[in-house]
């Protein structure tokens, strides 16, 4: 589709004239891109375009230049040669030059559009020269690469006005190909630049010695840098801040050596910098520099010459009388032979210390091999003896060593040369010795200036060291330390791997999640190590115990994965050989180890799934087997369980009922019910907070329904502190209450919520917070959550009580009952636990308990109180055993505050029961 085509609706409203216009200048430009060779040629014939196809009164290309100033450097023009001249454009925002359309577009890349140029105040500072040469309006394009704008392409028009959309899109897409093809031509320039410096140089560093080595040295660099004059100068021995000038050429002939000062000279950053650039109007800025002003130096490139102590020894720098748009070749060439010229100026001046000291190209590690179109060596560097063993006078003058390139190799590197001019890749090599080596090669041809094939250079990498580090890294990422299974990320790999291929052949397979029977006892009393040696016995005996095409894979821990591949299509074919391979592997798991001298025995539990075609997702697989690995340790350990659906079921409700739960609270689905604590005189003494979850389907759901979920997933944490805060709010209105302002509110505290750290200052917050009075409020825990740190269970009870917070035991004689940990902690209260109260009036056995209950609580000082009271039996029997305070069903259920309330407006609600 032609680009004017795309413009909906822009394209009919253009005149007939303009569109042809438009699409011949498309086609123009196409074709000099595609047939244009060098820079030079591109820029002008595009700018030519410009006006005398495009129609335009005037084109200009600029590069972004990187000096001080950031100046646009014009690089092609066409239609106004005059118009340029004296004027000054930036891109820099702090400029006066700087701030006119063309610097706009390098600094954001946008494009800028001048309907009205005399009219424009961004223009002012070349106003003058727009009037007098007749120009209206312009449009400003940015040439841009991956990451930023390098150069500008600008059109004026004698007329006024905007341009039409067409147009301009039309404008940016030439723009943005003129970007892409010059970008190219640079970069195939910048490739052939430095493949011509290197051959140039290298053939004047093996034939010259001494002072002639670095006047031929920076004639070499001069020249094929496409420089004006070259120098190398040395710091002046036992002077600071002076230069001598060792080599120099200028204009092709070589100068006069003299000594110079550091200052005033742009040699003075070579203190602080390797290497430097100031690529336009170089004189002006050091114009007590005489060797700049006699050039009429524009432009200026250097890098530092350091020592073998890295110590600044000298510089090389080059000088152009015009302004530099391309820096890269020179930058990395200058360093390049900066490290050269540095190694002969210091074997100049210790020539016994240095007599060894070769060509920058032999300091290189890599090996770098220039051959002729014979394919006989003309250059061999240390690097190259060191890297296959021939010396460069046994290299030197001969064809390449048929061990190191074959004629199959040749071929087709050769082929790739003649039609890229360059070849990256990798060959296994034979050394001298015979022994092989892989390397990396970058290979270039130069040509001559006909075109033709000249030499090729070679940079040959040693990478067998580094490939075999990849390979170790990569057998890191996929494989366990340890054991050397296939870890969690190889075994998804392959069982996606076997769905997506076996899986299409109808064969069915089975995944076996295997868990080893209490190591952690293991790790605990004999060490992690004597665990690690386990781990790897079980590997062994676990991979003895498949065919080859199977896996054993370990996800970490004491889990390990055995994926069997290629059963039977019959499910129960592919059962009964899963079930086989489960029950060997249980056998040679039963088998007795020997660790560090000891024999150790240890069983596992094995959950077994199959799959099967339509079994695409692999996670859920192992989730699965992981169900059924589950069961198996549930029934007894040291067995298999095959997953079925169910398990599945039971977990997705669960996983259902936690998502509810994650949200209950935002939705405000708790409440807290309320249970009175009763006095044996039939008075209300205290009530105890329960939490409820009305559910948006299930209803009203009782705790046992949700905590113990709440405890795994770790939301009984927000949960209990909601409890808190809620509960301390109630507290608190009800002591702004005389009716109830004596009453003491009980509120249960998870396990999980009291080891907390934060749990005292949660406390503490919800006191706070509600402006309750603590001395009326009491929290219920149960004998393990205290047990399993007392020290630390008791330093927690310390600080809340001194806030005047009590402490009730709940659930009293159904867990340790220590004497001496009652002796220790600060309670309040015991209460007797339900399942002692259920039978009290017929089992001995709980009345005995009961009885020892009150009595221990009697010994201690502390209050005793019995839930679950549902008749007046059981209170009855309560009381006779001395137990007078009650709560249950016989005076209440757990009921909301405002019905509970309700229920205390009542005459004696409570009397008449403890009566009874």
């Amino acid at each position: 589709m032609n680009l004017l085509e795309n413009q909906t609706g822009e394209s009919n409203t253009l005149h007939p004239d303009l569109r042809q216009r438009m699409l011949q200048l498309l086609s123009s430009c196409a074709d000099l891109i595609a047939q244009s060779s060098s820079e030079h040629q591109l820029l002008n014939g595009f700018s030519a375009l410009m006006t005398a196809t495009g129609g335009y009164r005037f084109c200009w290309i600029g590069q972004a230049m990187e000096d001080d100033s950031l100046t646009i450097h014009p690089i092609a023009q066409s239609g106004g040669e005059h118009y340029l001249v004296g004027i000054e454009t930036s891109w820099s925002s702090q400029s006066p030059f700087g701030n006119g359309p063309a610097g706009e577009v390098v600094r954001t890349g946008q494009v800028v559009e001048c309907a009205d140029m005399c009219a424009d105040e961004r223009l002012q500072a070349w106003r003058d020269a727009i009037i007098r040469v007749g120009l209206n309006s312009m449009i400003c394009l940015p040439l841009t690469d991956t990451d930023h704008t390098f150069g500008v392409l600008v059109l004026y028009r004698e007329c006024s006005g905007g341009l039409p959309a067409a147009e301009v899109n039309l404008l940016q897409q030439l723009a943005r190909q003129l970007a892409v093809a010059l970008l190219g031509l640079r970069s195939r320039a910048d490739h052939s630049d430095t493949a011509s410096v290197m051959l140039k140089t290298a053939t004047a560093l093996s034939s010259s010695h001494g002072a002639e080595f670095l006047s031929r040295l920076v004639a070499s660099v001069t020249d094929a840098l496409g420089a004006d004059a070259g120098y190398i100068a040395r710091n002046l021995p036992g002077q600071a801040g002076g230069l001598r000038l060792l080599a120099g050429v200028s204009d092709g002939r070589r100068t006069a050596l003299r000594d110079f000062p550091l200052a005033g000279s742009p040699c003075e950053n070579m203190l602080t910098q390797q290497a430097w650039m100031i690529c336009d109007r170089v004189a002006s800025r050091y114009p007590q520099a005489p060797f700049l002003n006699e050039l009429g130096a524009q432009a200026y490139a250097a890098a530092r010459l350091d020592d073998f102590d890295g110590q600044p020894l000298g510089v090389i720098f080059v000088l152009f009388r015009q302004p530099l748009l391309r820096t890269t070749v020179i930058r990395s060439t200058l360093q390049i032979f900066a490290i050269r010229a540095a190694g002969e100026i210091e074997r100049q001046e210790a020539d016994t210390k240095l007599a060894d000291h070769v060509s920058l190209l032999d300091k290189a590690h890599d090996a770098i091999i220039v051959r002729d179109i014979d394919q006989r060596v003309q250059f061999w560097n240390a690097g190259a003896q060191r890297l296959y063993g021939w010396s460069a006078d046994e290299a030197r003058g001969k064809p390449l060593p048929e061990s190191l390139l074959s004629l199959s190799d040749m071929e087709r590197i050769q082929c790739q040369l003649r039609e890229s001019g360059e070849w990256i890749g990798t060959l296994h090599q034979r050394r001298k010795d015979g022994s092989v080596v892989l390397v990396e090669g970058h290979w270039s041809m130069a040509r001559d200036s006909n075109n033709q094939p000249k030499s090729l250079l070679a940079i040959d990498t040693d990478i067998t060291e580094r490939t075999a580090n990849e390979a170790e890294i990569q057998h890191l990422a996929f494989y366990d330390s340890l054991t050397g299974l296939p870890n969690r990320l190889l075994l998804l790999d392959r069982l996606q791997q076997v769905q997506g291929s076996r899986m299409r052949a109808h064969h069915a397979g089975a995944l076996l999640f295997i868990d080893l029977d209490n190591f952690k006892t293991l790790n605990d009393t004999l060490g992690h190590d004597m665990g690690d040696l386990l781990l790897q016995q079980v590997a062994r005996r676990l991979s003895s115990c498949v065919r080859a095409e199977d896996t054993v894979g370990r996800l970490g821990g004491d889990e390990f994965v055995v994926m069997l591949v290629d059963l039977d299509d019959s499910p129960g074919a592919a059962a009964s050989h899963a079930a086989a391979v489960s029950e060997k592997i249980l056998h040679v798991l039963r088998q007795p180890y020997l660790i560090a001298g000891c024999s150790y025995h240890s069983t596992a539990s094995i959950g077994v799934t199959l799959f099967g075609p339509e079994d695409t997702i692999v996670t859920d697989l192992l989730k699965r087997a992981d169900m059924a690995m589950y069961q198996a340790k549930a029934a007894g350990r040291d067995t298999q369980r095959f997953f079925v659906p169910s398990m599945q079921v039971a977990v997705s409700a669960r996983a259902l009922l936690e998502s509810q739960l994650r949200q209950a609270s935002p939705n405000h689905e708790f409440v807290l019910h309320y249970q009175a604590q009763v006095r044996g005189d039939g008075r209300l003494s205290g009530v105890e907070a329960l939490i409820r979850w009305q559910h948006p389907t299930r209803g009203l759901l009782w705790p046992a329904d949700f905590i113990g979920l709440a405890e795994d997933s770790g939301l009984i944490l927000p949960l209990g502190r909601w409890v808190l805060a809620a509960g301390c709010r109630q507290l608190a209105q009800w002591q702004s209450q005389p009716q109830t302002a004596d009453l003491h509110l009980a509120i249960n505290v998870s396990a999980r919520q009291f080891r907390h750290p934060q749990f005292t200052d949660d406390v503490i917050a919800a006191i706070k917070q509600s402006g309750v009075d603590p001395r009326q409020l009491k929290l219920e825990m149960t004998e393990s959550v205290l047990f399993d740190d007392i020290e630390e269970s008791s330093a927690r009870m310390l600080e809340l009580r001194k806030l005047g917070v009590g402490f009730s035991l709940d659930d009293f004689g159904t867990g340790y009952s220590s004497l001496s940990y009652l002796k220790m902690l600060p309670i309040n209260q015991l209460k007797i636990d339900q399942s002692f109260v259920r039978d009290i009036q017929t089992n001995k056995g709980d009345a005995a308990i009961a009885r020892t209950i009150v009595s221990l609580a009697d010994s201690f000082g502390l209050e005793v109180i019995a839930e679950g009271v549902e008749n007046a039996g059981q209170r009855a029997c309560l009381a006779t055993l001395g137990c007078h305070s009650c709560q249950g069903y016989l005076f209440n259920r757990p009921m909301p505050a405002a019905e509970f309330e309700a229920l205390l407006t009542q005459a004696f609600p409570f009397e008449s029961v403890a009566k009874a």
